[in-house]
């Protein structure tokens, strides 16, 4: 799990060419959120590539949801649970914002607000100096 909070060209999404890289052998879940304009992405990548990627960005819409790639199929069911929750409700909440942080909460077991980050979860780790390189 990265939690990428960064949205500048030093943000995680702003080189996947590092992302490939750690996701070579693994699998690696990405989070951006910006609570200050309702912004919330995740991805999900594998064997070198993005999988999926879920956004929301408040400032087009509390109803804007973009995906990119193919999520998992219980991500159908998660998207009406929100859009019902978003039309019962009222414009002045976001609710469509949880439904990238929610993917990546089921899938990582983090979830943005839960927890302390001082709990243990988070281990800090620098950028590879190769990442991105042909080597």
């Amino acid at each position: 799990m990265i939690y990428d909070y960064y949205q500048h060209e030093t943000s995680f999404l702003a080189r996947p060419e590092i992302l490939e890289h750690l996701s070579a052998n693994m699998e690696i879940i990405v989070v951006n959120v910006d609570e200050t304009v309702m912004f919330s992405y995740a991805e999900h990548w594998k064997s070198g590539k993005m999988q999926w990627g879920i956004s929301h960005d408040g400032q087009r819409g509390v109803r804007d949801l973009e995906v990119d790639g193919e999520p998992p199929a219980w991500f159908e069911e998660l998207k009406s649970k929100y859009f019902k929750m978003q039309e019962a409700g009222s414009d002045q909440v976001d609710y469509i914002f949880g439904v990238p942080t929610e993917m990546a909460g089921r899938l990582s077991g983090f979830w943005i607000d839960r927890g302390d980050p001082d709990s243990g979860f988070f281990e800090m780790i620098p950028i590879p100096s190769n990442a991105g390189s042909s080597k």
